[in-house]
């Protein structure tokens, strides 16, 4: 039909037409044909693929067939179907996977997150597995463990990283925040190191880092509960520097080595070393090293360490240093008030006191040694208060200090120390000298002895409230105790043989009241001239001579009475005779030589020893010192109008 068109309308030139017959007698197919004229003729004839030489009518009954149907209808929009729902399906697939769940996981994640910051930690663990079904992802199961921990949820937390290291292939990073968790916040050491080994060392084999981390567990391990722990550390470190040469990192694990094996002549060349190295060592190293050298500056050396001490130098240096390279360890501000308590400054001191109490209610990890420190911090400043005579703020600084200790005590059964049983004597001491109540005094005493301060100072004072509320038979022990430390203690001796002869024990008052005559007589023949209105501690010595030989004549008289020995009464004189010429020696004026008016104790015993019939009888002074010899006593600050 198309030629038939194009020879009637005869719009071509006869070659082209001449040239379209003889394709058509060459019996070429019609698709070249069809070609032919769109080439040259311009004439488009669209050819079906299955084209064959029929009859219009013989064509119009074969596109009726279902052979027609299938090849051009129905298996062509059957493929143009599956390729439609393929791709589409793909589309939905990737968006679903790399747009949808990863959208709706990070927004899920979020709000998991946001949950447990509020601590709604069964709503975020839900949202989070909501998340999970999502999409996997590594960051958030950091977040999630690493927020738990901060939250103190360790279980969480502990759950989290082990979740990681199964999904993650043991993810190193994983394991190494999951043992140190173990290790600071938990002090879990087995169990540290056993992630260590297991969850890191078996999978990255000779990991320097992981390596590292094992010699910190087994140093911490030995430092804070099994020494025998500090040998498996140094070989730990020591092999770390066979495989890896010694660096900088596994010298300062050797310095912090050293230190907790409290080997000074180790430490001292590193200390050198570390110092030519601008900001080698870490604030926690520095803390460390400076806290130990003031310790062994200050404080006992053995006698084979003894010539160590002169090397010991560059301590403030270190202190300050400490403290610039993070100012928010209270550990750095506590040791340098130390330094300045041992050289004297005492207000630089106080400063820094209130400053560490400041960062050590700041800290989150709370390890036992640092709340030592705490409260310690606590006592330091409250006996700065008392010398300065600030007897209120002494008292609540002691008493926020005694607080926190028991809190601790309570919650995490923190063992005591003497420097918490010193809290308790220090608040007792504003009781006993400065407000009078010696029942809490008394209770406060026998707390500081229960926490591990029993002193001879504390025994004697319990003694001496003991002795004044009359309860002689308690107050003979404590003094007897008092005395095991300081058994040629003046007062003590005076305090026994008082305590002795109220009881009526007469034989044993004699004994402990010749021991402090012969003491006192020595110390006489030591000094030569005594001069008791001008020198105070002379006074001292001659009042208590006074009392003590009163005493002894007296408890002689008794002896004297019970026994039938005449020669008691004899000395009994004598002894009443020297406590006689020691009033003489307090009392008499020194320039004009005249005696005060008055009489003392020993006048009227030899009134009543001379005396055949006398309803007086003998006494003792029965007043004994508050404080052992040589101790200082508090005292009331007065304002001057």
């Amino acid at each position: 039909m198309a030629i038939e068109e194009v020879i009637v309308k005869n719009e071509f030139t006869d070659d082209a037409v001449f040239g379209l017959i003889e394709k058509i007698l060459q019996r070429n197919t019609a698709r070249q044909v069809a070609s032919f004229m769109s080439k040259y003729l311009d004439v488009s004839v669209d050819v079906p693929r299955d084209f064959e030489r029929r009859s219009v009518s013989q064509y119009e009954a074969y596109k009726q067939s279902i052979e027609y149907q299938l090849k051009n209808r129905i298996i062509p929009a059957a493929v143009v179907a599956v390729v439609s729902i393929a791709v589409i399906w793909t589309l939905i697939f990737l968006t679903n996977k790399f747009i949808y769940r990863p959208l709706m996981a990070e927004k899920l994640y979020n709000e998991g997150y946001e949950l447990l910051q509020e601590s709604m930690y069964p709503q975020a663990e839900l949202t989070f597995a909501e998340a999970v079904s999502y999409k996997p992802k590594k960051k958030w199961f950091f977040s999630y463990a690493r927020a738990y921990r901060d939250k103190y949820q360790y279980d969480r937390s502990r759950t989290m990283y082990e979740r990681i290291l199964a999904r993650f292939n043991n993810d190193k990073t994983a394991g190494m925040e999951y043992a140190r968790m173990e290790l600071y916040d938990l002090a879990n050491y087995e169990f540290a190191e056993e992630i260590v080994k297991r969850k890191i060392l078996d999978h990255h084999i000779n990991d320097k880092d992981a390596m590292l981390l094992l010699g910190d567990v087994y140093l911490e391990w030995a430092t804070e509960r099994d020494s025998s722990r500090f040998p498996d550390a140094y070989n730990q470190y020591m092999d770390l520097i066979g495989l890896y040469g010694n660096t900088d990192e596994y010298t300062k694990r050797l310095l912090r080595y050293y230190i907790r094996t409290d080997n000074l002549r180790e430490v001292l060349p590193l200390k050198t070393y570390f110092l030519t190295k601008k900001k080698a060592l870490e604030s926690s190293d520095l803390v460390e090293l400076s806290a130990f050298l003031l310790d062994k500056l200050y404080g006992d050396l053995p006698a084979k360490d003894e010539y160590l001490r002169s090397y010991i130098e560059d301590v403030r240096l270190l202190l300050e240093d400490a403290i610039e390279a993070d100012p928010s360890v209270p550990e750095a501000h506590y040791n340098f008030a130390r330094y300045f308590l041992e050289t004297g400054s005492r207000t630089a001191a106080k400063t820094l006191l209130e400053t560490a109490i400041t960062r050590f209610d700041e800290a989150k990890i709370r390890k036992q040694k640092r709340i030592y420190k705490h409260i310690d911090s606590y006592r330091l400043l409250g006996e700065l208060y008392t010398d300065e005579q600030e007897y209120i703020l002494s008292e609540e600084t002691l008493g926020q200090g005694i607080m926190l200790f028991e809190k601790e005590a309570q919650l995490s059964s923190l063992p005591s120390v003497p420097d918490v049983g010193k809290l308790y004597a220090d608040i007792a001491d504003i009781d006993y000298f400065i407000s009078g109540d010696l029942i809490q005094a008394r209770r406060n005493y026998e707390k500081a002895v229960e926490n591990k301060y029993d002193t001879a100072s504390v025994r004697y004072r319990i003694g001496y409230i003991q002795y004044t509320n009359k309860n002689y038979l308690e107050a003979l022990g404590s003094f007897i105790k008092s005395a095991s430390d300081k058994y040629d203690d003046r007062n003590i001796l005076l305090s026994l043989g008082n305590t002795l002869s109220m009881r009526g024990d007469n034989f044993a008052a004699q004994g402990y009241y010749e021991r402090l005559i012969d003491m006192l007589d020595l110390e006489r023949s030591r000094l030569g001239i005594l001069l008791p209105q001008v020198r105070s501690d002379q006074g001292e010595l001659v009042d208590l001579y006074m009392k003590a030989s009163n005493n002894l004549g007296v408890t002689l008289s008794r002896l004297s009475q019970r026994t039938g020995d005449s020669s008691l009464n004899a000395k009994a004189m004598v002894q009443l005779s020297e406590s006689l010429r020691a009033w003489d020696a307090l009392t008499r004026n020194q320039e004009t030589m005249i005696r005060l008016e008055g009489s003392n104790l020993a006048a009227q015993n030899i009134k009543y020893l001379t005396s055949p019939v006398s309803v007086f009888e003998p006494a003792i002074y029965s007043a004994i010192p508050r404080v052992l010899h040589g101790e200082k006593m508090l005292e009331q600050s007065f304002i001057k109008e």
